[in-house]
């Protein structure tokens, strides 16, 4: 049995969900100390102060994602239509921009503490605090991001060697049809 836990950075999320994997139980809960916050500074003439559409596009994607992981966890459903009004607005994600700069700041700490006093009619305390870990990870998680952009460069270097092999059986078709002739 586990007593209350304060989770401070990803290190820390990571730690109790491999607990609750583990069997632990948490009587005492867990508490969120500033944690989890996305900040995103963009550098650049096009970022003195402003914003351009495509990161509003991918801010309205990550409220889109806080929608959509909260209507499978509560309506086991992707389908954000089921979410009513006051769900709506208790879970939107509130966009800090620091002035004089295009630093931007997402705490989600207190989406996600809507999401547990939600989630606490259909969810065992466990449950609830390893879906909230989770989903902290997932939405705001340094590791998360490496892991996506991991992946993105493993697809580009596939897409490039399959480009190099395309180009290289061009050549040996070219160099056949030389030698043929």
């Amino acid at each position: 049995m586990v007593e209350g836990i304060s989770i401070k950075n990803e290190a820390d999320a990571f730690e109790v969900i491999e607990l609750f994997l583990k069997g632990a139980k948490f009587p005492g809960g867990i508490e969120l100390e500033g944690w989890p916050k996305l900040k995103v500074r963009l550098v650049g003439e096009k970022f003195e102060s402003s914003i351009t559409p495509s990161v509003m596009k991918s801010f309205i994607e990550l409220q889109n994602l806080v929608y959509k992981s909260y209507a499978i966890a509560q309506y086991n459903t992707d389908d954000t239509r089921k979410l009513s009004k006051e769900e709506r607005d208790e879970l939107e994600i509130e966009v800090k921009v620091e002035e004089g700069s295009s630093i931007f700041e997402v705490d989600f700490q207190a989406v996600l503490l809507k999401f547990a006093e939600k989630a606490a009619e259909t969810m065992s305390p466990e449950l609830i605090a390893v879906t909230v870990l989770g989903l902290g990870v997932l939405w705001a998680g340094k590791a998360s991001f490496s892991n996506y952009l991991n992946y993105r460069k493993d697809v580009r270097m596939a897409e490039v060697k399959s480009e190099e092999q395309r180009e290289m059986l061009s050549i040996i078709k070219e160099n056949s049809k030389e030698v043929t002739e």
